[in-house]
């Protein structure tokens, strides 16, 4: 059987094989190797790695399109790549491609850039007419980088292509100052034969010769020198040539400029430094040394009074400090606020120069202007081994400043246990009085607890909920200001409360009463602490005497904010908490401070929410003038009211305009308060136009609540007004808000949001004007946000006024928001106003909003066409007083291209006058209406306007010069009396028979050049074969009128060339009688 299996087996292993030999060789279904996609990135490794040919293949297959994509997040493109690693043959096959040559990356490098270190690249490129002068994002041009990059013919090809050889960065750096710093003679030398300005200074006043002396590169500054770069040149900050080479780390130029220029060694720039304050600034020991050799004074004082050791000492340089001890400069001198040079050294944190002045006998007893010795100077740089030092060597602790305060008392003013610790165990008086009677101790217990403790977390919790389309820089950058601010508040309550026990445990004199009148049990209640409060309490002090402004201890706890002290403060007899006069209350004083638990409690002993204090203030005005919007919440809902003052007549001051100069912008102390620095006067009572045509009064920014005055009540002195004025004068700066004015915004916004939900009317007036309108004025985009929620503040305003309102303040920005919000005005010729302000301001700031706003106003003017008492349309104002962009949105609107002013101009006429070449061709360019010329040629208007630019383009575009006759006159004439060469020149080519003309009185081109005084077309008029001895219907003479135009060197020429001086006019006078004196002494 199993035989059988087995021959079955192999007999069918067998046809199996004659089958495949059998079957017919198909075709290979073998998938092929797919070619790999040649993308820029590819490409750019190709080039990278030098590989040119696989690169030149490759490319052909890329997409034209991605040819000029960039390779990188830089920007660079793959023919920037190519030049820069100077393969000019994937360069070429790039171009051939369509590579873009007038590219630049995001530095704003050109091709030229990159290529500036391999010629026949820069050759290509220039064959190819790449600019050669266009400048990167700092002003350099690929002239900058050819020399930064030691290339010198690469310099010398670009200037031959027309480069300009005075070419500057943004900083003011020619190319001259990059060859003189780098010490490149060969580029030095090319530039000085191309008579590039050697004595051209960069913004801070260097010179070629100054930044050669600075670099302390000898060769290139004898060479600029000998070329006419003044040695004797200065820095704006008044440097001399010597005050920048003790820079330099040779004393080449040094030397050279002492003994063979002879310049003097002490000479002072405008900080009143010599050369050896630059150099013991700089730490140039060698410099210092040479020029001390050289007599330089090493006592010579600068604006501040301070010498060389000064200079050296604050900037810790302590080998130059050595050297000038040896030379025995004054260890003690002092500048004109009493600092020594120990003092400047322990001010800028140089511990290590400090300790050497010590150790060397610096004077350890003598104090500055404010009193604070060289030990108070140590206690704030809080370094404990200087501070042991000081005391040690001068055996002196307790010596107080001008105010009284010790060394204690600073060191626990600011919260330094350790330090605070060391002067007590060196012997520091615990008891030791300042000039207002505080101990130490006083001013470690003043640290009152921060008023907004959950702001941090409530900003945060804002960042997250922002809408997409904010960024929250702002945001972000408070929550940072915050953080900081909580960290160093933190940093230093701790500190103080180690430093309070410390003190507390060694001074008996606990009754003792600070500065305002307070003791320790009542400062440890104001601040909160509650272990020290209980600490003084169990050494038996009561606080039973009011401070100095009768607050009692319950007033003091209440500040503090801590409740336990609060209760403890009443169960210890202090618990009055309302009175049946006026007076200030523990109430008043907790809203003031934001203690929102104090002030629940306190209400709940029986305080009254509408106790008024002696000044008449509210609870909540209390609240209000310290942003405190939690306590006012808390009072809102314990019955307070945000009482307005009864309605009765107001008296109708006008909207509170402000000036367009005054300045809003918060200042940079830290008070906390915001106000301008004057206070605008009183805006005058307005003249009440006469109503218009269609029974409506003008726009006059009084209209929208002149009739609702008498029904108002005024909210000024109200918690409204205050929170309300703050908030509008918290304007952003030139960079925007600060963080702490983004911060002290927020609180502002939420307060009024709290007055307004508790039931303050919206509709009131402060300072006599709507609320609305305030906001307005003064351009308040967060205000007007925050009143657009109450619409009860539109009831006395129209709010279709509001946007032309924000325009006349030129508050771009806020028009547009409001209109936004659907606040258009309505549709009459009312709009024509705020269309002309716009254009008349042509503002740089917020221009993109006022196009928007601008375009969006046009459909709303009845008559575009409307002409002003000059007969200038919308068109002509634009022209005369806007940008092309501003031009363009107007004309989308269609209106009258051909209308023409009182003199006779249309709007393209304006435009050619003034020389506005983009809208000039936004007038005459293809496509557009065909303008009348009228009387007024346009070709004679550009060439008297001097603007070949715009002659030129409509001598291109078919516009013809009109001829001197019939009472016109040509742009050739007209260039003349303009004294514009270039555009007569344009107009006199082939033109000889026009330069015969004569005008309507018989003045040839002659008279009108000697008007316009240009000696050049005077001398082309003689070569030209002009007669110069001509006169006009009235006899006028060319001398006869340039005299009368002033012209000097007309005068001076005609007379050069034969013109008769004693020739009369029709009047019988010659020339001399209408001279001036300057011309009087040309004339024989």
């Amino acid at each position: 059987m199993k035989t059988i299996v087995l021959c079955i087996i192999m007999a069918l292993l067998a046809s199996s094989a004659c089958g495949k030999k059998e079957k017919k060789k198909g075709p290979d279904k073998t998938p092929a190797p797919v070619a790999a996609k040649v993308t820029v990135a590819s490409l750019a490794q190709l080039i990278t790695a030098g590989q040119t040919a696989e690169f030149v293949k490759q490319l052909e297959q890329l997409t034209a399109i991605l040819v000029n994509d960039p390779v990188d997040a830089s920007g660079l493109t793959l023919a920037m790549l190519a030049a820069k690693k100077g393969d000019l043959e994937a360069l070429k096959a790039l171009v051939g491609k369509a590579a873009r040559l007038g590219l630049a990356d995001k530095s704003g490098a050109t091709l030229l850039h990159h290529g500036a270190a391999h010629l026949a690249v820069v050759a290509f490129l220039l064959e190819k007419k790449v600019d050669p002068d266009k400048v990167d994002l700092e002003g350099r041009t690929p002239v900058h980088a050819a020399i930064a990059l030691g290339r010198c013919d690469v310099m010398n090809a670009l200037l031959a292509a027309g480069a300009n050889k005075n070419a500057r960065d943004k900083k003011g750096f020619s190319l001259l100052h990059l060859a003189a710093v780098q010490n490149d003679a060969a580029c030095l030398e090319g530039l000085l034969e191309r008579k590039a300005n050697v004595n051209a200074a960069d913004q801070a006043g260097l010179t070629p010769v100054l930044s050669a002396a600075r670099a302390g590169n000898l060769a290139a500054l004898e060479r600029l020198a000998k070329a006419g770069s003044s040695l004797l040149k200065k820095t704006k900050r008044g440097d001399s040539a010597l005050h920048l080479a003790v820079e330099a780390k040779t004393l080449d130029v040094l030397k050279f400029l002492v003994e063979k220029k002879k310049q003097y060694p002490d000479a002072k720039n405008t900080q009143g430094q010599t050369p050896l304050h630059a150099a013991a600034l700089a730490g140039a020991g060698e410099a210092v040394n040479y020029l001390l050799s050289k007599k330089a004074y090493p006592g010579a004082k600068d604006k501040d009074g301070r010498i060389p050791l000064h200079a050296a000492a604050g900037r810790g340089q302590l080998a130059v400090v050595k050297l000038l001890l040896e030379k025995k400069s004054w260890l003690d001198n002092t500048d004109y606020k009493k600092r020594t040079p120990l003092f400047l050294a322990i001010m800028n944190g140089r511990i290590e120069v400090a300790t050497f002045l010590v150790a060397q006998g610096a004077s350890l007893t003598l104090a500055d202007s404010e009193g604070f010795s060289a030990l108070h100077h140590a206690i704030i740089a809080g370094n404990e081994a200087l501070t042991t030092a000081i005391i040690e060597k001068s055996g002196k602790i307790d010596v107080p400043t001008k105010s009284g305060w010790t060394a204690l008392h600073l060191a626990a003013s600011r919260g330094q246990e350790k330090m605070v610790k060391l002067l007590v165990d060196k012997g520091a008086n615990i008891k030791a009085k300042d000039r207002k009677g505080n101990h130490p101790y006083h001013l470690a217990l003043d640290d009152t607890p921060p008023m907004f403790p959950t702001e941090l977390d409530e900003l945060k919790a804002g960042l997250t909920v922002l809408p997409a389309t904010e960024d929250g820089s702002h945001l972000k950058a408070a929550i940072a200001w915050l953080e900081e601010q909580k960290k160093e508040d933190e940093a230093l309550r701790s500190g103080r409360i180690l430093c309070a026990k410390l003190l507390l445990e060694k001074d008996s004199d606990l009754t003792a009463r600070d500065h305002s009148g307070r003791d320790a049990l009542q400062l440890a209640a104001a601040s909160g602490m509650k272990e020290l409060f209980d600490l003084l309490k169990g050494k038996g002090l009561k606080g039973d005497k009011p401070d100095y402004r009768s607050r009692t201890l319950l007033y003091h706890a209440a500040m503090g904010g801590n409740l336990e002290i609060v209760k403890t403060a009443m169960d210890m007899g202090f618990s009055e908490v309302a009175f049946k006069y006026n007076r200030e209350t523990p109430l008043h004083v907790a809203a003031q401070f934001n203690r929102v638990e104090v002030i629940r409690f306190l209400i709940g002993r029986g305080a009254l929410v509408k106790q008024k204090a002696t000044n008449g203030d509210t609870v909540l005005m209390y609240a209000a003038r310290s942003l405190a919007v939690q306590a006012a919440a808390a009072l809102f809902e314990a019955g307070a009211e945000a009482v307005a003052p009864a309605p009765g007549e107001a008296t109708a001051d006008g909207p509170r305009v402000r000036d367009a100069e005054e300045d809003f912008r918060p200042p940079s102390g830290d008070d906390g308060e915001y106000a301008p620095e004057d206070e605008p006067p009183p805006a005058e009572e307005p003249e009440v136009a006469a109503p218009a045509e269609d029974g409506k009064k003008p726009f006059d920014g009084t209209n929208y609540f002149e009739n609702h005055l008498k029904m108002l009540s005024k909210m000024d002195g109200t918690p409204l007004a205050v929170v309300f004025l703050a908030a509008l004068e918290n304007q952003p700066g030139p960079k925007g808000r600060s963080p702490r004015a983004t911060v002290l915004l927020r609180r502002q916004l939420a307060f009024l949001e709290l007055l307004f939900g508790k039931g303050t009317p919206t509709e009131v007036l402060v300072e006599g004007t709507a609320l609305m309108v305030n906001a307005v004025l003064s351009g308040h985009l967060e205000v007007c946000q925050l009143l657009l929620k109450h619409k009860d503040a539109w009831k006395v305003v129209r709010p279709m006024d509001m946007p032309r309102l924000a325009i006349e303040q030129m508050h771009y920005a806020l028009a547009k928001y409001l209109m936004d919000q659907g606040f258009l005005p309505e549709k009459g010729p009312g709009n024509m106003v705020p269309l002309r302000a716009i254009l008349k301001a042509d503002p740089l700031s917020e221009r993109a909003a006022a196009l928007d706003v601008f375009t969006r106003l046009l459909p709303l003017v009845q008559d575009l066409d409307e002409a002003d008492d000059d007969g200038d349309t919308l068109l002509h104002t634009a022209v005369q007083s806007s940008g092309a962009d501003f031009l363009q949105a107007l004309l989308s609107a269609k209106p009258s291209v051909s209308k023409t002013n009182k003199n006779g101009e249309t709007p393209a006429h304006v435009a050619v006058r003034q020389g506005r070449l983009k809208m000039v061709e936004l007038f005459l360019g293809p496509g557009t209406t065909k303008v009348p010329e009228g009387e007024l040629a346009l070709v004679p208007l550009a060439a008297g306007s001097g603007s070949v630019e715009v002659l030129q383009w409509l001598l291109k575009n078919g516009y013809k010069d009109v001829e001197t006759a019939n009472g016109k006159v040509s742009g050739l004439f007209a260039a003349a009396k303009a004294g514009n060469y270039n555009a007569f020149q344009l107009l006199a080519a082939g033109r000889a028979d026009a330069l015969k003309a004569v005008d309507a009185e018989g003045a040839t081109i002659v008279h009108y050049a000697a008007t316009g005084g240009s000696e050049k077309i005077l001398n082309a008029l003689l070569k030209a074969g002009i007669p110069l001895a001509v006169a006009d219907t009235a006899k006028n003479t060319p001398l006869h009128l340039a005299v009368k135009a002033g012209k000097e060197g007309a005068v001076a020429w005609l007379l050069k060339n034969g013109a008769d001086a004693a020739a009369l006019d029709g009047a019988g006078k010659k020339p001399a009688d209408y001279a001036d004196e300057a011309i009087k002494a040309l004339l024989p």
